[in-house]
């Protein structure tokens, strides 16, 4: 897909610009700093936390930015199964320490589209204490940063099952609209009693991680 062809006309001004950071091989790269803390007047120490695709791609330049950038851990959030069926584990690059945290079970990635749904919409930014509006903001950037790889993540994700016989669930995951992770926000709150109740009753963490 060329880049003409982005939604709203986002062309490769837009992808090279904050908060989007190039790292050549790496789609989706962005800063999450400068968000401001709910109820505060501090904000998020920029480019010191990111977030992005999968590194399967990442290229001998794009290892050496992610040293310039002072990445030193990478949390993969993908199940085995996922890594396994997509053949994506992410390769060795050398000051860069992987730490493997599945956010969905084996089970859900291999029927439960909803619990995947639910459980990578979680969102970082929630927990840091980021207000909606700008959580939401920044999750529907995704749109934007995933849109150059469009055609071949949907290729890769047909040959999954529970992507393949539940493909507007897929395609609702993957458009990133805000006004899809504002009422994720709103029934963790009113379902779970907010994120950390969440994290440690569904998703296996403790007080002590968080």
């Amino acid at each position: 897909m060329s880049l003409e062809l982005l939604p709203g006309a986002v062309n490769s001004d837009v992808l090279s610009s904050p908060p989007f950071v190039v790292v050549p091989g790496v789609i989706n790269l962005r800063a999450l700093g400068g968000s401001p803390l709910d109820e505060t007047h501090k904000r998020i120490k920029p480019l010191h936390i990111f977030r992005s695709g999968e590194l399967t791609r990442i290229t001998e330049d794009g290892r050496s930015k992610l040293r310039e950038l002072g990445v030193t851990t990478v949390f993969d959030l993908r199940s085995d199964t996922e890594i396994a069926q997509l053949k994506s584990q992410t390769p060795n690059i050398p000051g860069v320490h992987v730490v493997r945290a599945p956010a969905v079970t084996e089970d859900a990635w291999k029927r439960d589209l909803s619990e995947l749904l639910r459980r990578y919409q979680v969102d970082e930014l929630q927990l840091m204490g980021v207000d909606d509006s700008h959580i939401t903001h920044d999750y529907s950037l995704s749109a934007i940063g995933l849109a150059p790889s469009a055609p071949a993540m949907q290729k890769r994700f047909r040959s999954v099952p529970v992507f393949r016989d539940n493909w507007e669930g897929y395609t609702r995951m993957s458009s990133a609209k805000a006004e899809t992770m504002a009422a994720v926000l709103s029934m963790i709150r009113e379902k779970f009693g907010g994120v950390e109740r969440y994290l440690t009753t569904h998703a296996g963490l403790t007080d002590e991680d968080l």
